[in-house]
């Protein structure tokens, strides 16, 4: 039996939002097919969480929600992936505030050490 974990979505995604075709149809809200038929993105996070690039919402009964989505803000970016959610939205929110907020805190700590050791 084949099993993926939240962390090896994430390292996929990562690796397809490389490839620019790719990443502009993850980002994209709507499209219409060549015979006509407007089809809608599900992601809600691309309008409701700030700095949402691209992502792919998935079920299955084991698994339960998942996503998978890439998020930048100025000059940060990350990967968030979630199984077996029961608040989906909610909780990608979440984590991607902490993600923002944890990379925000490495960063000023790097910076302190910088000075001290001068």
């Amino acid at each position: 039996m084949l099993q993926s974990t939240a962390r090896d979505l994430a390292q996929i995604f990562r690796h397809a939002m490389q490839d620019k075709e790719f990443a502009n149809r993850m980002k994209r809200t709507k499209i219409k097919t060549s015979y006509g038929k407007l089809l809608r993105n599900h992601n809600r996070a691309l309008w409701q969480v700030d700095g949402a690039l691209a992502g792919k919402t998935g079920y299955t009964n084991k698994a339960r929600q998942t996503y998978v989505g890439q998020f930048q803000r100025g000059d940060d970016t990350i990967v968030v992936a979630i199984m077996g959610s029961e608040t989906m939205w909610t909780d990608i929110k979440r984590l991607v505030e902490y993600g923002f907020k944890k990379k925000e805190q490495i960063r000023v700590a790097q910076l302190a050490e910088t000075k001290t050791e001068s």
